[in-house]
C-alpha cells in the first residue's frame, strides 16, 4: 500500500503526503 503511494508521489514528483492530509478531517477530529 505504501509502495503504490510512493510510486504514485514519484510520479507527480510530489513530496509523499498521507491521505489523511488530502481528504478533509472527519468531524471526529475537529471535536
Amino acid at each position: 500500500a505504501v509502495d503504490n503511494e510512493r510510486r504514485h508521489v514519484d510520479s507527480r514528483g510530489l513530496v509523499p503526503v498521507p491521505p489523511l492530509r488530502r481528504a478533509p478531517l472527519p468531524p471526529k477530529e475537529s471535536e
